[in-house]
């Protein structure tokens, strides 16, 4: 049994959220990248080691606000999410995506194997509690699996890119069922989010380099970026995983349609 922690919620205080007004003067560019650069670096510090799952999640989503705020990420909220554990099932468009829909909701983030080793924030989801798995390795998935259970039974939600990749959007590729199955079968809420961005150049397709990639978005004023939660999806025990799958991607696809 975890220990005994302080009370959590999962979800940002508001069922609408809206980016404040700035009034602040833009920094010219290369005092905008050093600016950026030690967000990064002191954001990815504020995350400690923890044996509490909830207090991991907890210190990444603070982390991750303070990071989506330094580098002017504008975050627009439509809906709620549950309180209580849950699964995210979101369209993956780039490297951003878990930074943004993981400042709004405590949770733990399934992200390739690759992000763990990038500089900071690698080590911050680590230490977040965030889960990881190498694509097409079939013990790494099932090693996946298992620690999405135990951070449901630890009360933390779990966040996942059924895709499995990043595409350009802006409605999803075809979704992997197994973690959305193992949600069904395990009588945990799935909720489906769609997620745009208003500039298209913070799609990351491609084999650009994390540097290069991170240059780009460090590079910007600022960034508007939209995160629908839509309603908890009905999950029959009995349906198989993949009309699980072609169900939760219809949901997730018509929250991306909606502008």
């Amino acid at each position: 049994m975890p220990a005994p922690e302080t009370p959590f919620t999962a979800t940002a205080p508001r069922a609408l959220e809206r980016p404040a007004a700035r009034t602040d003067m833009p920094l010219p560019l290369p005092l905008r990248l050093v600016q950026r650069a030690a967000g990064l670096i002191g954001a990815a510090r504020t995350v400690p080691r923890t044996e509490h799952p909830r207090a991991a999640a907890r210190a990444l989503r603070i982390a991750l606000r303070g990071l989506a705020d330094v580098h002017g990420l504008d975050i627009r909220r439509v809906g709620e999410f549950p309180s209580g554990p849950f699964l995210a099932i979101a369209n993956h468009l780039g490297v951003l995506d878990p930074v943004v829909i993981a400042s709004l909701a405590e949770c733990a983030p399934v992200a390739k194997a690759e992000v763990f080793s990038w500089p900071f924030i690698g080590g911050a989801l680590a230490r977040g509690g965030g889960i990881r798995v190498v694509r097409g390795d079939v013990e790494s998935g099932a090693s996946a699996l298992r620690q999405m259970r135990a951070r449901w039974d630890a009360g933390v939600p779990v966040l996942l890119f059924p895709e499995g990749t990043t595409t350009r959007g802006p409605l999803p590729g075809p979704f992997i069922p197994g973690g959305i199955a193992l949600a069904a079968r395990l009588g945990v809420p799935v909720v489906p989010v769609g997620l745009s961005y208003d500039d298209t150049r913070l799609v990351w397709v491609d084999d650009t380099p994390f540097l290069s990639h991170y240059v780009r978005l460090a590079a910007g004023r600022r960034h508007g970026v939209t995160v629908r939660v839509g309603a908890v999806l009905r999950t029959p025990r009995d349906a198989s995983p993949e009309v699980l799958a072609r169900r939760a991607r219809s949901a997730v696809a018509a929250l991306c349609a909606l502008r």
